[in-house]
């Protein structure tokens, strides 16, 4: 998939991979608006970001903070980014293949549902 967005030369270098359990939503939208290096797309892979709200939620910590405005902020995301939400253990040797679990992100523009295979 990785090879599918960006040349392999650039890979590397227009990929992010984050801990979505350690994230804040401003370091997601970050990485997102950060221009491709010398590339047309930049790839921004965030790993468990669901197990941040669902495990140890009490009254203290249920309200979503930030991330109540990921959907506004990901619609402003440019068409040069592409993120992806990965569920599951992380296996990073697998980063240049297929990965078992991948839900892309509609961004709300024609023709781009960010669904991957």
């Amino acid at each position: 998939m990785r090879d599918e967005i960006t040349p392999h030369e650039l890979r590397d270098i227009n990929t992010t991979i984050m801990n979505g359990l350690e994230l804040s939503l401003g370091e997601l939208i970050s990485a997102a608006l950060t221009v491709p290096f010398m590339g047309e797309k930049r790839l921004v892979i965030v790993e468990n970001l669901s197990a941040r709200f669902e495990s140890g939620f009490t009254d203290a910590n249920k309200a979503l903070g930030d991330w109540e405005s990921i959907a506004v902020e990901l619609d402003a995301i440019p068409p040069t980014t592409k993120p992806v939400f990965r569920e599951g253990s992380p296996d990073h040797s697998a980063i240049g293949g297929l990965f078992d679990c991948m839900i892309g992100v509609p961004l709300g523009r024609s023709g781009s549902t960010g669904l991957t295979d």
